[in-house]
């Protein structure tokens, strides 16, 4: 199952660097931490970051995908409670970005206000942003349900990936002088 998080944009402004927009991200181990009914039956969650380019600066979006994973005799047997969880997280994650956008310096559970910034390329007609601040990092009471943030496609997902939940270090730290 694919949750789609449109972030929503509070604030564009220019500065030195380029253009700055005032949004929030999305939690993605709080969900598993604050809901456990649905972090049990739950195999595993990633999620894929908004894109750190654009060409076109007036219609950036921020759309942060979570994948769950679900066996399927799990979602024949369970499906009422996930569908219930799921509903409660999006009910907490609508309070959170109204008390956000009424208070700049409110703070939810599950969504936290950031500031991505853009800024142009030479040489280049696309605009670029940190997109570090849309990643959920790992931290010692992750969810090991939690894997982490995937934003590329690998032929075998085990053997490329770098960190595990259950990892909190680098698995080689001279991973690039293998090859």
């Amino acid at each position: 199952m694919i949750l789609s998080f449109n972030s929503p944009i509070f604030e564009r402004r220019t500065s030195f660097l380029g253009l700055v927009f005032r949004t929030v991200n999305l939690k993605t181990d709080k969900i598993l931490k604050d809901y456990p009914n649905l972090s049990k039956h739950t195999i595993c969650v990633t999620e894929v970051s908004p894109s750190i380019y654009t060409n076109d600066l007036e219609s950036a979006s921020f759309v942060k995908e979570l994948r769950f994973t679900f066996s399927k005799n799990c979602l024949e047997k369970n499906y009422l409670d996930i569908k219930s969880e799921l509903e409660k997280v999006l009910l907490q994650i609508s309070k959170e970005i109204a008390l956000i956008r009424e208070d700049n310096l409110a703070r939810g559970k599950l969504i936290e206000a950031v500031k991505c910034y853009f800024y142009e390329q030479s040489e280049s007609e696309h605009f670029k942003s940190d997109g570090e601040i849309f990643k959920t990092e790992f931290e010692e009471d992750s969810p090991v349900e939690f894997w982490g943030t995937f934003n590329h496609s690998s032929r075998n997902f085990i053997t490329d990936t770098e960190k595990y939940p259950w990892m909190l270090v680098d698995i080689s730290e001279d991973k690039d002088t293998i090859w």
